[in-house]
């Protein structure tokens, strides 16, 4: 299966509004967060009367800094988005050596078993070939919904994934 894409500043956008929640490094930024504002707390001697109030206030300020500073990501994200227009023509190919992603001139074979992730939300598959980096392939660039859900189960297929 062969699918041609124009993609876009705000596929960028939707890409990070529903990766960056779901992704484990979020998660580990603020457990470590959370982690360094205890400690500092605890060496400072500003114990709280129990342990449990140390560690939810601690965990709302860390959560409060996250919030904070991915706010901050979105704002500076969207400003970005709004200067629309397309960054790059992509063709992406699903076959049984792998997903090949090609721009110009340049082609990138990602081997079934290298893919991390796949999701499909209403307006886009992901396909990730590592932690951090995903391909997008937009809904619009499909004929109907028939060839979006058989794109669908074919990257389940040679993933192996159920997502």
């Amino acid at each position: 299966m062969e699918i041609e894409t124009d993609l876009s500043r705000s596929d960028f956008l939707a890409m990070q509004l529903y990766l960056v929640p779901r992704l484990k490094f979020s998660w580990i930024m603020l457990g470590s967060l959370w982690f360094l504002l205890s400690v500092t707390s605890i060496r400072r001697g500003n114990i709280a009367a129990s342990p449990s109030a140390l560690i939810a206030s601690s965990l709302l300020i860390a959560l409060g800094f996250f919030l904070v500073f991915y706010l901050l990501y979105l704002v500076f994200a969207i400003t970005t988005a709004r200067r629309n227009g397309v960054i790059g023509r992509y063709i992406y190919r699903i076959g049984e050596t792998g997903f090949i992603a090609a721009k110009g001139d340049k082609e990138t074979t990602t081997p079934w078993h290298d893919i991390g992730r796949i999701a499909r939300t209403k307006n886009a598959l992901y396909v990730g070939i590592s932690w951090h980096q995903y391909h997008i392939i937009p809904r619009r660039f499909f004929r109907d919904d028939a060839q979006y859900d058989a794109c669908w189960r074919l990257l389940q297929q040679y993933t192996g994934q159920k997502s």
